[in-house]
């Protein structure tokens, strides 16, 4: 059986042989070429587009980048400029501000001297009136004592005007020394 069909094929192929002439079968294998060349290159010619295509987006979107990067470039630059603009003023204002503190702790150290100083005047002064209205109350006390042993109108005139005048010591020095006189 496998004879019988080596022998049907190779009547077929012979026939075939018989009926397409060499020149013919050429040009039927050129024009298959011809076709599967042209559709390789409609395929090639689409990618190719596709791909410029993509090569003029991408280059748009990167002109585009390359802009706005120029521009935050520009901007930052500036930012940087009147920062350091900025650094320089405030710098001088530290510096004054600085200066200006120095002065018034100077003046408060100063004002605080002043003041202790007149505290402790204050407190001497104080202490001596105190001492002097103590003394000066003891002395009114013994000489009113004294009036009461006095004889004659006479002695109690006179220990009554010295009453009357160690009195009047007596309420002046609870006056303020800061205040005028009137």
């Amino acid at each position: 059986m496998q004879l019988r069909c080596t022998v049907v094929a190779i009547l077929l192929v012979a026939h075939a042989a018989h009926a397409v002439s060499p020149v013919q079968k050429v040009v039927e294998l050129l024009d298959e070429c011809k076709a599967k060349v042209q559709k390789d290159l409609d395929v090639e010619a689409k990618a190719m587009e596709e791909y410029t295509t993509f090569c003029d987006d991408e280059l748009k979107d990167k002109g585009y980048a390359i802009e706005t990067a120029a521009r935050s470039i520009e901007d930052l630059s500036a930012t940087i400029e009147d920062a350091k603009a900025q650094i320089v003023e405030l710098s001088d204002e530290i510096s004054t501000l600085g200066t200006t503190i120095a002065a018034k702790n100077k003046e408060l150290y100063e004002a605080t001297k002043v003041r202790d100083g007149a505290h402790e005047d204050f407190v001497a002064a104080e202490k001596e009136l105190l001492t002097s209205i103590d003394q000066l109350s003891r002395a009114v006390a013994i000489i009113k004592r004294g009036m009461s042993f006095a004889q004659g109108s006479k002695a109690q005139k006179k220990l009554s005007a010295a009453v009357a005048a160690l009195q009047g010591i007596v309420e002046a020095s609870w006056l303020d020394a800061g205040c005028p006189a009137k």
